[in-house]
């Protein structure tokens, strides 16, 4: 991915059915994860929208990329996969928490340390 015009462009494209979104969430984690690539305008709208219909490592992915983008709004999400029983989504899901930072991200680990 190379500028912000190609990423807006990706971004665009993440809640296209017929775009594998997969693919579009794994090239924007990379982009963030690599490059500290700030969000476009809508993106995180765009997300938040796509994360409850992914699955398996798509969601993961998504779940590492609210983190990165500090999405709030995909906290519930993010804490009930933490719990789920997809062990590759559930530790996906407790990095997006850990960089969503803060007293909720602490109290949903101490949750689920104590089994609550």
């Amino acid at each position: 991915m190379g500028n912000a015009g190609q990423l807006a462009q990706l971004v665009e494209k993440l809640t296209d059915p017929t775009m594998p979104q997969g693919a579009i969430v794994d090239a924007l984690s990379d982009a963030v994860a690599m490059r500290k690539v700030v969000p476009p305008a809508g993106a995180r709208q765009r997300l938040l929208a796509l994360l409850p219909d992914l699955e398996g490592e798509d969601k993961g992915q998504a779940a590492r990329l609210a983190g990165f983008w500090k999405l709030e709004a995909a906290r519930p999400t993010l804490e009930e996969l933490l719990r789920g029983d997809d062990g590759s989504a559930s530790k996906a899901a407790a990095e997006g928490l850990a960089r969503l930072g803060g007293a909720k991200s602490a109290a949903a680990f101490e949750d689920l340390a104590t089994g609550e």
